[in-house]
């Protein structure tokens, strides 16, 4: 039947040409994509078979990839469609306005509107996915900024894990064991306002009972989350040793004075270069053997990456 179509349509070599430049290009890369994928599950094999620790901000680089997937999908996607769209007011147009009564024409007419309408939603959707990957990104880097000063308190016999997996797809940012405790931190990054909208010192981020407060807005769930990381750390720990450990909720702000004098909270809130400080000077409250069996059953958790 198509090719009954194109035979009443009699379209011009032009338009032969314009077809097969709109739509080779597509064909050829799902067909590259396709058989590299395939060559790669053929003839590689990874080096070692041991899995590997979770790096810090791993869940979030992998969201990262995913939408940055998503944004290129979505760049082609809009500017097949807006190039159809523009085919199709020319080209159609052309060929059907040959064909006999004019409201033929409302055809291409209609498919140049559904593309040119489905290349605006393509667009704004792309947009909203680079705002949610500039998210991500920040949030990537304020864990691995966290992780970098915690690597330096390895000195006094604390072992950092990253990315610890919860009970469905939330994780704790950072768990940190030592003789001196186990500590649940989770890290909270926030952009810095170029004018402050309150009362408050345009750097300073304020831990005042149950919220974290900014100069351009406040956190809610921080601590409420952090507290739920902590219980269920200390549970997890439980079930896998046998023993109760007491797990000490902390909030890593990367960048930012945290003030947390205000008033009276469950969570002790930081900066990064504090809560080194705040590490080392942390007494002895575990004995090595329970600090060796914590970092077993903590390292089953994370110990999950493919080489």
């Amino acid at each position: 039947m198509l090719l009954q179509f194109l035979k009443a349509l009699n379209p011009s070599p032009a338009w032969w040409c314009a077809m097969i430049g709109l739509f080779a290009p597509f064909v050829a890369l799902c067909l590259a994509m396709w058989l590299h994928e395939r060559r790669r599950e053929a003839s590689q094999r990874a080096p070692q078979q041991e899995k590997l620790l979770r790096p810090p901000g791993f869940s979030a680089a992998v969201k990262l990839d995913a939408i940055l997937d998503q944004i290129l999908i979505r760049i082609i996607l809009a500017l097949g469609t807006g190039a159809m769209a523009g085919l199709s007011i020319q080209g159609l147009a052309d060929v059907l306005s040959q064909l006999g009564p004019s409201w033929l024409l409302l055809i291409p007419g209609g498919v140049c509107v559904l593309l040119a309408g489905a290349c605006a939603w393509l667009t704004a959707d792309l947009l909203r996915r680079l705002r949610n990957a500039e998210n991500w990104r920040l949030g990537l880097r304020g864990e691995q900024a966290v992780a970098e000063k915690l690597a330096e308190v390895a000195e006094c016999g604390y072992r950092a894990y990253h990315d610890i997996q919860g009970d469905g797809t939330w994780n704790i940012d950072h768990v940190v064991v030592g003789v001196q405790g186990v500590f649940a931190i989770e890290t909270k990054t926030r952009r810095k306002p170029r004018e402050k909208r309150s009362g408050q010192a345009p750097y300073t981020a304020t831990l005042d009972g149950q919220i974290v407060r900014f100069p351009n807005g406040s956190d809610k769930k921080a601590v409420p989350q952090v507290l739920a990381n902590a219980r269920w750390l200390a549970n997890y720990l439980w079930k896998k040793t046998g023993e109760s450990v007491f797990v000490e909720p902390v909030i890593a702000i990367p960048g930012w004075w945290v003030d947390g004098s205000g008033q009276e909270s469950a969570v002790k809130a930081m900066n990064p270069t504090y809560l080194a400080g705040y590490l080392r000077g942390r007494p002895a409250t575990l004995d090595r053997a329970q600090v060796t069996r914590i970092k077993t059953a903590i390292e089953e958790n994370c110990r999950t990456l493919e080489f």
